[in-house]
């Protein structure tokens, strides 16, 4: 176990020292592996230095590339380690476990520390994505809440989570070269999931499975699906909008995206297609079935029907700011009323959802539940 944390911490530290020192990375590579293998050397007993550091030397020269020198190198050091620590001492001791979880919980905050300090900037400056603060407390409270059956579920450390930090790594790399947010971010939830396989087991990561997959919301989508999102949503809006504004009196042409009123002209812009009650809905939906419903399949549904949900309720804003905009005043869609359409919106969406949930479980009866 102490050898797999340590091949983990060293993998970590390598690939980030490679990636913010870039090509000066090849200069100090040689003076890395000859410090690495003489620390490994002095580890061993002294009836044993010399042979393994001849055939330390000699596997050393077979190993292409300065990475992997430098990995091959502590893994020498971990395997020494492991070759001095006297069979009795074998057995983990629960403090040592401790620090073990301790010492990966801070090399993760540290590697991790811009994108985290990126993630709550974005949720408070982003109103599309303000529900980004709910997901990490909710997914705490589940955590809190299954507490107890948690501890019923016996601890098997599995080196399998090393692979999936090792992987989180390379996504981390990948992420901070390429410039890609999105990717950075999904390691870190990938290198969360890696840590509880590391010392907790499969059973116990998949006992984590929900609230660990909740997180995944918590990351804001590319600006480049975000957009492609935005933009069936935005025609969407406008064409119900002009389908039914004609109903209630109100002549209108439609441009794409655009109402035409007679005094006005009305852009369906993104803050009217409805991403920002979608993405808000999908979240809440599913924290209100997991609290309030135990049938899975009605918890899938309730999460899928937050999308016509939201559509609906963001065309009724539409609808409702093209009347106001008509017949009472040009400012309905600016300003307070804009702010107060879209709080409504949402609040009807919410009523939309508990009215769904209550007319299904009225047509297939189970009671609902309550935390």
């Amino acid at each position: 176990m102490a050898q797999a944390l340590m091949l983990a911490i060293g993998g970590i530290l390598i690939g980030l020292l490679n990636l913010l020192v870039g090509d000066k990375f090849k200069e100090y590579a040689p003076w890395f592996v000859r410090r690495l293998l003489a620390i490994a050397t002095k580890r061993l007993p002294e009836t044993q230095q010399q042979r393994f550091a001849e055939e330390w030397a000699s596997h050393m020269n077979h190993v292409s590339g300065d990475i992997q020198k430098v990995f091959f190198a502590w893994g020498c050091v971990c395997a020494a380690r492991e070759m001095a620590t006297p069979l009795t001492h074998n057995k983990t001791k629960p403090t040592l476990v401790a620090w073990q979880v301790v010492t990966v919980v801070a090399v993760i905050l540290w590697l991790y520390r811009p994108t985290l300090s990126g993630l709550l900037v974005q949720w408070s400056r982003d109103e599309n994505f303000h529900h980004g603060w709910v997901v990490p407390l909710f997914s705490a409270f589940v955590i809190w809440r299954e507490r107890n059956r948690l501890a019923r579920i016996p601890l098997r450390a599995s080196r399998h989570g090393l692979v999936v930090m090792v992987g989180a790594t390379v996504l981390l790399i990948m992420g901070r070269v390429g410039a890609e947010l999105y990717i950075t971010r999904t390691s870190l939830v990938f290198m969360i999931a890696g840590a509880v396989i590391l010392f907790a087991g499969w059973e116990f990561f998949c006992a984590l499975l929900f609230p660990w997959a909740f997180l995944l919301l918590m990351i804001p989508i590319p600006a480049l699906l975000f957009n492609q999102i935005t933009f069936p949503l935005q025609l969407l809006a406008s064409q119900v909008s002009a389908a039914i504004l004609p109903l209630l009196g109100v002549p209108i042409l439609r441009e794409g995206n655009v109402i035409n009123l007679s005094s006005m002209a009305l852009e369906v812009a993104e803050a009217f297609s409805g991403i920002r009650s979608l993405m808000s809905l999908a979240t809440v939906a599913i924290i209100y079935g997991y609290l309030m419903e135990k049938r899975i399949w009605l918890r899938w549904l309730l999460v899928f029907a937050s999308v016509p949900i939201a559509i609906i309720a963001n065309s009724l804003r539409v609808v409702s700011t093209g009347l106001l905009s008509y017949y009472w005043t040009l400012d309905a869609s600016e300003g307070v009323f804009h702010s107060a359409w879209r709080v409504l919106a949402f609040v009807i969406s919410l009523l939309m959802l508990y009215g769904l949930h209550v007319l299904v479980s009225r047509i297939f009866p189970g009671r609902i539940h309550c935390p």
